[in-house]
């Protein structure tokens, strides 16, 4: 996926991909699900600047967007993953024989996912810029490999990945996890959960936001 250096930031304001709840952060793994969940509505938007059915203003807008959630959003969650989450999977799981190649798959797919991105954000950053810009068929078959890529990636994490950390991550490492990511995004961590099973308990008329 992306690195923090990839993207130009440029001032862009993310206004069409809804912001997470904090207090999700007091399941960290809750919160890097919803992560996954905005990811996949921003890849619902290139797939739409890829079909070119919209106007020259909400293509721009939309590539502002998609910009924004690339050079912060999905920065600070690739971060979460290789530099907390990753190395606490390594330790819970030191004996076990799968987890090596588990992780070496989302290493590699991490890498091919940034080496599609590069390619991609400058054409969105084009297409951002510069008013009555179309999708070259250029961009359009870039956004469409990306999009397939990504959302398998994004499937076999939930599906293989998130099961592991809910059984193995001991209520230290949520802790730890928490306060990690907290501080990764500038925000006063809230309090964390017993363990990784337990489920936040929402108050009468809150909604959950992801």
């Amino acid at each position: 996926m992306i690195r923090e250096s990839t993207v130009d930031c440029g001032g862009r304001a993310a206004a069409l991909v809804e912001a997470i709840d904090p207090a999700l952060l007091r399941d960290p793994i809750d919160f890097l699900l919803a992560d996954h969940y905005r990811l996949s509505a921003v890849l619902n938007l290139i797939d739409k600047l890829a079909r070119d059915r919209t106007s020259s203003e909400v293509r721009r807008r939309i590539a502002n967007a998609v910009l924004a959630f690339f050079c912060v959003d999905l920065a600070q969650h690739v971060e979460d993953e290789e530099r907390d989450l990753f190395p606490l999977l390594r330790k819970r799981l030191a004996r076990s024989a799968t987890l090596p190649g588990v992780l070496e798959q989302v290493q590699a797919e991490h890498e091919a996912d940034d080496r599609a991105l590069r390619l991609l954000t400058a054409m969105l950053s084009k297409l951002a810029a510069r008013p009555g810009t179309t999708p070259s068929n250029g961009f359009r078959v870039a956004a469409a490999g990306f999009v397939q890529a990504l959302r398998c990636h994004l499937a076999w994490e939930n599906a293989v990945v998130m099961p592991l950390l809910r059984t193995h991550l001991k209520r230290s490492d949520l802790r730890a996890l928490t306060r990690h990511m907290a501080a990764r995004r500038g925000i006063k961590p809230s309090r964390p959960l017993r363990r990784a099973g337990e489920k936040l308990a929402l108050q009468p008329g809150q909604r959950l936001q992801r």
